[in-house]
This record gives C-alpha cells, sequence and structure tokens, in this order.
C-alpha cells in the first residue's frame, strides 16, 4: 500500500513538473522567475503549487486575482498518479519501472509543450525515444520485427513531410511522426495504429467541437500511447 501511495505521489509530482518545465519552455522569459500566475502574474507560494490539493483547496481559482485555472492541469497530475500506480502494479522491476515513469514525464511534457507552442522539442523527444529504446532492449517482450514496429512512424513522417514540401499544407509537424516511431519501439506496429486511430478520432471530434483554429496533434496521440501502452503490459 505505502508502494502504491508512494508512486501516486511520484506521478501527481511528475505531471505537475513536467507542465511547469512546458511552460517555461514556451516562456523562456519566466525562467529565472518564479513560478506566477498565467493571468495576474503574481508569485505563487509553495502551497499554491502542491499538485492537486493545491487546486481543490482553492476550489480552482487562483488565491491573488480569483481567476479560473483550467481544469487540464490537475485532470493531468491525477491522470500521472494512475498512471505510475498502474504501471507499479504491473512492473515489480524497479528498473523498468523507473524507464516507465521517466517515459510518462517526458511524454506530458512533450504534449504540453505542444499545446502551448506547436512545437515538438527536440531534446525531450531524443530522450523519450531513448527511454523507449532501453525498455525494448532490456525489459520488455519483443514485440516483433523492429522495422515493421518503425512503419507507422516513418508513414507518418513522410506524409508530413510530403503535405508541407509539395502540397504546402501543414496538417501535421513531422514532431508527431518522430514521437510515434519512438511509441513503436513499445507499442509494436499493431498497437501503435490503434493508438494513432484513437488520437486521431479525439482530434477530429476537438476539432468539431471546439473552438480552437488550430488543434495540437501530440496531445491525443500523448494520451493514446500512454493508455494503450498500459492495457498491454
Amino acid at each position: 500500500m505505502i508502494r502504491y501511495f508512494l508512486l501516486g505521489l511520484t506521478g501527481m509530482a511528475a505531471g505537475s513538473f513536467a507542465q511547469c518545465a512546458a511552460y517555461r519552455f514556451a516562456h523562456p522569459e519566466v525562467n529565472a522567475r518564479r513560478s506566477v500566475c498565467d493571468h495576474c502574474g503574481h508569485a505563487l507560494k509553495p502551497f499554491d503549487l502542491i499538485p492537486v490539493l493545491g487546486y481543490i483547496l482553492r476550489q480552482g481559482r487562483c488565491a491573488y486575482c480569483g481567476k479560473k485555472i483550467p481544469a487540464r492541469y490537475p485532470l493531468t497530475e491525477v491522470f500521472c498518479a494512475f498512471y505510475c500506480i498502474e504501471a507499479g502494479r504491473k512492473i515489480p522491476d524497479a528498473g523498468y519501472l523507473s524507464f516507465a515513469c521517466g517515459m510518462v514525464f517526458l511524454a506530458v511534457f512533450l504534449a504540453e509543450a505542444d499545446r502551448l507552442t506547436m512545437c515538438v522539442p527536440g531534446a525531450a523527444l531524443g530522450l523519450f525515444g531513448l527511454c523507449t529504446a532501453v525498455i525494448r532492449l532490456f525489459y520488455a517482450e519483443k514485440t516483433g520485427n523492429l522495422l515493421g514496429d518503425f512503419a507507422p512512424g516513418i508513414v507518418m513522417i513522410s506524409f508530413a513531410v510530403f503535405a508541407e514540401k509539395i502540397l504546402k499544407k501543414e496538417w501535421m509537424g513531422a514532431g508527431d511522426g518522430f514521437f510515434v516511431l519512438a511509441a513503436g519501439v513499445v507499442l509494436g506496429a499493431y498497437y501503435t495504429v490503434w493508438a494513432v486511430m484513437a488520437a486521431s478520432f479525439a482530434g477530429l471530434c476537438r476539432f468539431a467541437f471546439g473552438k480552437e483554429e488550430r488543434i495540437p496533434f501530440l496531445p491525443d496521440l500523448v494520451r493514446a500511447f500512454l493508455l494503450v501502452w498500459l492495457w498491454i503490459l
């Protein structure tokens, strides 16, 4: 029980820090300062930054200006806590679990950075790929032919380059394809295709019913990847 409690705390902290890191990536001018409210710019106290609990006690609003805090912040923290607990339940090996938890931190950071900037940070994407490669090589069961597992990502990268260079349309960034390429290392081609299909459906729903003109695709890919990976563990 204590193990799962600690894993839940780790997940919430990782989700909170990943979102904070992504915000600082998108707004480098605040890197030398403490965390601030998005609306009023007031410096936040340590109590305000407690994952989930701070949001609940503040009733979802900034303590200084009263503006509403987006629910995606605590929901992401809860999702990361669930992910770490479920991964801990299915993964007894400490090394394997460490890479699995590192993978969710990097995935959430990538998703949030893409949401804020419509750009996928290359260094974090490389680290995510390194995590999936280590898991594939040393811990997880081999899912099949590696080249075949790369196929969904290669198709997506090719489509993104074709759309940008030939059609002069940016329907999807190459960063999304490289994420799928790395995801295929641990999911295998079959489950990667299912994850991409689920993410595409979610993206289409957001486009149809949302108010945003440009919809970042990576957040949907990240959610689908993490859920599918937990399912097949």
